[in-house]
């Protein structure tokens, strides 16, 4: 009797430590990645390079609604994700909107004009975003920190450098005036320096590459290099346009959207190689790239005798080689990539799509057109606005699956310490009674 219930006790022992240290790394490694921060989307297309690339999984076949959340008009600022997983976004209706993960209003403030630049969030939390004339600093109540007139509009998005300067396009309006500037901002609100450039930016948003130089592109199709202290690093004019903004891939490769045709160019300036569709009419999404250094972007033919358009998503090589396509009806957005290589991007026709080695794997139809980059956060989520005034939160999952929910994957640890508390109380228990037995046998042989 005391061997077998010693070899219980042991086998069961055995058993739980295999259960609790084969499932634990699964479930630690989500909470770790809380901890690390590793899923904000804290800046305009997640990085200062304008990648897009997520450092999440987006792995399911279809995407269902956790919420929406309408504001009173169009949403095309693009959605940044605070440490605490607050939301924030600009709309048409002149409101700057912080949400709770849960979608619910958490603040909102009254900017005077459309927001619709995409915020940057300051390494103290700090929302910068443009609206009207100015740059705003908002706390992170919704508090107006300070704010700086640097134009006479602004579109563009701000970016953050490595040393908190914030650098952002302004238009200018003014009759007989064609140049519209680049702004580097200090955190207090002081302007640093101003750069006059040929043309507006208008959505052009600022890209940083890692050596501190800016790059931004105007309506008069050039593209700027300049330097941390303002001066001129050099130009470059692939066009008529470059409304878009500029994307850097990993060995610092600028790429510009212009035209009709996409740009690689070298971090001096001169062209490496361009992609021209033979049947592309525009294209003016932002590029995006994957782990990889593949390349992926919009553009749209010209009008049928109908006057309908047809959008392709396409992929590159880091070579400029044309390795897929992806069509669909009327105008797409730009996109945003997970870190398994689906790529999320809206269209004309309300529709999000998650695409993957050129196949569709699923859609979701919001009410009005997008125009805003969709935003790819924690737990398989993506965030995206659109023109009737929706911010959506969709949940990717596997049809049939057992998927769990967000809030059920936010459970799930404490879920396996139960588990783990359990599973001591019950050796607690089998020893106790090993104990017991022994106790007994050893009074019965002194009798």
């Amino acid at each position: 009797m005391k061997s077998s219930a010693k070899g219980f006790a042991s086998i069961t022992c055995a058993a739980i430590v295999v259960i609790l240290l084969s499932t634990a790394p699964m479930y630690m490694v989500g909470m770790s990645e809380k901890l690390r921060g590793e899923n904000e989307w804290s800046t305009y297309r997640n990085n200062v390079h304008h990648t897009s690339l997520s450092d999440m999984q987006l792995e399911g076949n279809s995407a269902n609604l956790l919420w929406k959340f309408k504001a009173h008009d169009g949403v095309v600022s693009s959605i940044s994700i605070g440490e605490d997983g607050t939301l924030y976004f600009g709309s048409w209706d002149n409101n700057f909107y912080a949400l709770n993960p849960d979608g619910t209003l958490k603040w909102k403030i009254y900017l005077k004009d459309s927001v619709v630049s995409s915020p940057a969030i300051g390494s103290d939390g700090t929302i910068y975003v443009g609206a009207y004339k100015y740059l705003y600093a908002l706390n992170g109540n919704g508090v107006i920190r300070w704010k700086v007139q640097i134009g006479d509009d602004v579109l563009s998005s701000p970016a953050i450098g490595k040393d908190g300067t914030i650098y952002i396009g302004a238009n200018s309006y003014k009759i007989g005036s064609t140049k519209g500037w680049l702004c580097a901002i200090d955190t207090n609100g002081s302007v640093k320096w101003k750069f006059n450039m040929m043309g507006n930016p208008d959505w052009s948003s600022p890209a940083i590459g890692d050596d501190g130089t800016i790059y931004i592109g105007t309506d008069y199709g050039i593209v700027y290099a300049i330097n941390p202290d303002g001066s001129e690093k050099w130009e470059f004019q692939p066009g008529e346009d470059v409304s878009a903004s500029p994307t850097i891939g990993e060995d610092g490769t600028i790429y510009i959207p212009c035209d009709n045709s996409v740009y690689a160019l070298n971090k001096d300036g001169k062209m490496k190689w361009k992609f021209t569709p033979k049947d592309s009419a525009l294209i003016d999404s932002d590029i995006s790239l994957d782990k990889n250094g593949n390349i992926y972007g919009i553009y749209e033919t010209s009008p049928d005798n109908n006057g309908n358009t047809t959008y392709y998503l396409f992929a590159l090589s880091p070579k400029g080689q044309l390795l897929w396509r992806f069509a669909g009806k009327g105008e797409g957005s730009s996109s945003s990539i997970s870190n398994d290589g689906t790529i999320v991007f809206g269209d004309s026709n309300g529709i999000v799509h998650a695409v993957k080695d050129g196949t569709e794997i699923w859609n979701f139809s919001a009410e009005k057109y997008i125009i805003a980059t969709p935003t790819i956060g924690s737990n398989n989520t993506i965030y995206v606005g659109d023109s009737a005034g929706y911010v959506y939160a969709l949940h990717v999952s596997s049809a049939n699956s057992t998927s769990h929910s967000p809030q059920e994957e936010e459970n799930i640890p404490w879920l396996w310490i139960g588990a783990g508390l359990g599973a001591a109380a019950i050796v607690i228990a089998v020893a106790a009674l090993v104990k017991k037995r022994k106790g007994k046998k050893k009074e019965n042989m002194e009798e």
